[in-house]
């Protein structure tokens, strides 16, 4: 988590950069945000504690502050198309090892977090 974060200071990203370590802690603190402020991208797992990735995906879509915003899903495994296909502006990413972290970093800030 703290390369994650580390990345993406040395990206140049200013914007906050929160991690939480749960689906349900990062539900709830996307439902606090201000409406004018969604978030300019959204990085989960598929595989979460308490909650699967799918879930944690249907109820961000379902939130009208949310729909519109890219999430951009890392796993291990092949995502279930037929459960990923309900969904709109969600990315899957092959989750790279430690060492790949400043590449996906990388094509986070380049593919996603540049165009909004």
């Amino acid at each position: 988590m703290l390369l994650v974060r580390r990345c993406f200071r040395q990206s140049g990203v200013e914007n906050p950069i929160v991690l939480l370590t749960s689906a349900e802690l990062g539900l709830c603190f996307l439902r606090m945000g201000e409406d004018s402020k969604a978030p300019l991208v959204i990085v989960t797992e598929v595989s979460l504690p308490q909650m699967d990735g799918y879930e944690m995906l249907r109820r961000i879509k379902s939130d009208p502050r949310l729909v519109s915003v890219p999430v951009l899903v890392l796993t291990t495994e092949r995502p279930d198309l037929e459960r990923a296909s309900q969904f709109t502006d969600v990315h899957f990413i092959r989750k790279p090892g430690l060492d790949g972290i400043p590449a996906l970093v990388d094509t986070i800030i380049n593919g996603w977090v540049s165009r909004r």
